[in-house]
């Protein structure tokens, strides 16, 4: 835990602030990971793709989702059969 002094030079008075510098760390790219698999689910939607299933994988690969959205080219459509 994060311990820092408050108001004293001899840091008598302090506080524990709840969060080290690794948590802290985790949430602020956790919320750019987050961000990045909505950008890429839009993404893969624009490229014929499913959104649902590309903002699940993008959770997981991250820029490498992306990286495949972008390189893989768009699926054939198929006609249906009759």
């Amino acid at each position: 835990m994060l311990h820092e002094s408050v108001g004293s030079q001899d840091g008598a008075c302090t506080y524990a602030s709840g969060m080290d510098d690794t948590t802290t760390i985790v949430y602020e790219n956790g919320w750019w990971w987050f961000a990045l698999a909505l950008v890429n689910a839009g993404l893969a939607e624009s490229k014929g793709r499913r959104r649902s299933i590309w903002f699940v994988l993008s959770l997981f690969l991250g820029p490498l989702a992306t990286a495949l959205i972008v390189v893989w080219p768009r699926p054939k459509k198929t006609p249906p059969s009759p």
